[in-house]
């Protein structure tokens, strides 16, 4: 519906004039302390108007590091990385960094 795509339109032009803290890549693992089950990742893209290239939720394992609940590939199920939040934004080239929110209780 053609009113829908105005609403999201209008929201999205709204949100491009809100500045946003991105977390560089080489800083994550500083950060990751401070990361919290249930935060929404959303992980910086290199490529010009695109914000964000992939999003998940944290989830501190019992290694003590902060994994990510995400799907992985369309049509593959959600899963949690083997992987720490640093190790697996460090493997993928196109992340440039993390933009972290946190849901309001």
């Amino acid at each position: 519906h053609e009113a829908v795509w105005v609403e999201v339109r209008k929201t999205e032009d709204a949100l491009s004039r809100v500045g946003r803290a991105v977390i560089p890549k080489k800083l994550i693992a500083t950060a990751e302390p401070l990361i919290q089950t249930g935060d929404i990742l959303a992980f910086a893209a290199g490529v010009k108007g695109l914000d964000v290239s992939h999003v998940g939720l944290a989830v501190r394992q019992a290694d003590g590091h902060v994994h990510v609940l995400h799907a992985p590939e369309k049509g593959k199920p959600v899963q949690i990385t083997r992987q720490s939040l640093v190790a697996y934004t460090n493997s993928i080239p196109g992340h440039t960094g993390l933009l972290v929110a946190r849901p309001l209780p």
